[in-house]
């Protein structure tokens, strides 16, 4: 008995099948794969959010300059609910010698937060810009802090142009 020859038109017509019956296999094999990988990777649920709300009325000045963003944000939430109310606290940290800087930043911070409502700390905000530490912070405040405060904002800039 002898076998049939391999080869011709008959046998390449099946393996030209049977390589389309595997691409389109493999084609349905990856789609399915990437369906499962785009559901299973989106379909964890987003992390809880936990608000810090500052302990007493005037914890906000120890949270406003932190690298917490959630105390940052708490105590900005409670800077713009106090509003006139958080002067008080601005005015002693200003007048403060031994405030941390950090202190003072979140006092100047504050500043910008309120605007022109703190128009009345100009004059202690504008005492900061000659300190390094404290310029950038203390230009910004009186940026928002009203018309006022563009005379104590401009002078250094004049003064600097003058030197030049």
């Amino acid at each position: 008995m002898s076998l049939p020859a391999l080869g011709g038109r008959a046998s390449r017509r099946y393996n030209d099948s049977v390589l389309r019956v595997a691409a389109i296999v493999a084609l349905i094999a990856c789609g399915a794969g990437l369906v499962w990988y785009y559901t299973a990777g989106h379909a964890a649920p987003a992390p809880d959010v936990v608000v810090v709300q500052p302990v007493d009325e005037n914890g906000w000045i120890d949270q406003l300059y932190t690298a917490n963003p959630a105390e940052v944000e708490a105590a900005t939430r409670q800077v713009h609910e106090l509003g006139p109310r958080a002067l008080p606290l601005i005015h002693q940290t200003f007048q403060d010698s031994g405030a941390s800087t950090p202190r003072v930043k979140a006092a100047l911070k504050a500043c910008a937060i309120l605007g022109p409502i703190t128009a009345a700390a100009i004059p202690e905000v504008a005492e900061q810009l000659p300190d390094p530490t404290l310029t950038a912070e203390a230009a910004v405040a009186l940026s928002f802090m009203g018309r006022g405060a563009f005379g104590p904002l401009g002078s250094p800039c004049r003064a600097f142009a003058r030197r030049s």
